[in-house]
């Protein structure tokens, strides 16, 4: 068992740097369905810095072209007005975007959850919120959802260009220890990743009720009109550089307070100033974000986030037939982790991610 030594990249918050690496070689073959899917060797090498590789995603996407056939395309994703909210205000809200059936899945499925590596993160005073990244969405809850129909094709009319999926993560604030995001920009940090634009778009789904007293996700309306501004290292996190946060709240406050219920969704832009206020409640407040970056916005360097890689779109009942069926090993997901035994990123080879993956016993 390799033991991995991490310390936090200080321009972004999810980076991480190890003092003994695993070198992956991907070694491919035929798995039991007859699909190609990938293998992970490892060797020790010298240090280097955290990739993902471009197009790559063990047993997933990347060994399937993109599907966007007509009988998946969704009647609920955001109309031209609520496209038209989004660019004029960096945000715009859905209310009820899913079912409290399909809800009540992600929640039973997300509490449940017990494979999923936590990265931690301290806030300037040392309160813990923690996130569950993923690289790579595989066959279960959280790939349902990031593939979900009226997401995707939302995230489309929103970017107009094909959309692949950037990352995933559950986001946890648990009563009374939950800590506090910092004003900051998303693009703040993935401009450091080799993306030349800010054409991403985060969707966040609410998991529990947000309220103020539980911490919920604060934005300044109009603020990613701002663009990309400088961040600096607080606690763990990557946050605006002070004068620039004054300013923003001097131009675009005061902040909205994004107060949610299960099921309700918000689209935000790259550059639009968000935070949010410790959890000081007896509430846990939990949400999945996914994240979605442009084919042509495809970085100019491989480094811990995916590439371009093709993304199949689901038909919007994929939620309800997948059953609530929860990550386990072996399903695609290709997780972000600052504890593994085997590298940096624990790859799961995988199953095909179609919706017939659900159908297998």
């Amino acid at each position: 068992m390799f033991q991995n030594i991490y310390k936090r990249n200080i321009i972004s918050r999810n980076v991480f740097l190890f003092e003994k690496s695993i070198k992956f070689q991907n070694i491919y073959h035929i798995n039991k369905i007859g699909f190609k899917s990938s293998s992970i060797r490892y060797q020790q090498t010298e240090p280097q810095p955290l990739v993902v590789k471009r197009g790559t995603s063990p047993g997933c996407d990347n060994l399937y072209p993109s599907l966007r056939h007509p009988s998946t395309a969704s009647t609920k994703a955001l109309t031209n007005e609520e496209v038209k909210k989004f660019h004029e205000n960096g945000f715009v809200f859905r209310k009820g975007m899913f079912s409290l059936q399909e809800m009540d899945l992600l929640f039973q499925a997300s509490k449940s959850d017990e494979i999923s590596p936590v990265l931690p993160m301290l806030d300037s005073e040392g309160r813990v919120s923690s996130l569950s990244l993923m690289n790579h969405v595989g066959n279960n809850i959280y790939g349902a959802f990031a593939r979900c129909a009226r997401i995707v094709d939302s995230a489309e009319k929103i970017l107009g260009d094909e959309v692949y999926h950037y990352h995933s993560k559950v986001m946890k604030k648990e009563p009374r220890v939950g800590g506090a995001w910092d004003w900051h920009q998303d693009y703040g940090y993935w401009y450091n990743n080799g993306v030349a634009l800010p054409d991403i778009v985060s969707v966040m789904i609410a998991i529990d009720r947000h309220t103020l007293d539980n911490g919920c996700l604060q934005v300044l309306s109009g603020s990613h009109k701002m663009g990309r501004v400088n961040h600096v290292l607080v606690g763990d996190q990557a946050g605006a550089e002070p004068e620039r946060i004054d300013q923003a709240i001097k131009l675009f406050g005061p902040a909205i307070n994004i107060e949610c219920e299960p099921g309700d969704c918000l689209f935000f832009h790259s550059n639009l100033f968000h935070g949010s206020p410790p959890n000081l409640s007896d509430n846990p407040r939990w949400s999945l974000i996914s994240c979605y970056n442009t084919k042509k916005n495809d970085p100019y360097r491989e480094h811990h986030h995916p590439c371009y890689t093709p993304m199949e779109r689901w038909p919007d009942d994929c939620i309800i037939k997948s059953k609530g069926k929860r990550a386990q090993v072996g399903d695609g997901t290709l997780w972000l982790t600052p504890e593994t035994t085997a590298g940096t990123i624990k790859s799961d080879t995988g199953e095909k991610n179609t919706m017939d993956a659900f159908n297998k016993k």
